[in-house]
């Protein structure tokens, strides 16, 4: 989710939702290309840990 492009309430939202299904999300400041994809990174090789 690129937090710079909701508000608080919409990621709220998108929490709580993720938390009900299980589903992983990440949460990103950046809006290029890079950063999402590398946060993205990030909450994959967590999940294999």
């Amino acid at each position: 989710m690129l937090t710079r492009l909701c508000s608080h309430e919409v990621m709220w939202a998108a929490k709580e939702y993720v938390a009900d299904t299980g589903k992983p999300i990440a949460f990103s400041r950046a809006s290029g290309v890079e950063g999402i994809v590398r946060e993205v990174y990030k909450l994959l090789t967590e999940k294999e840990e």
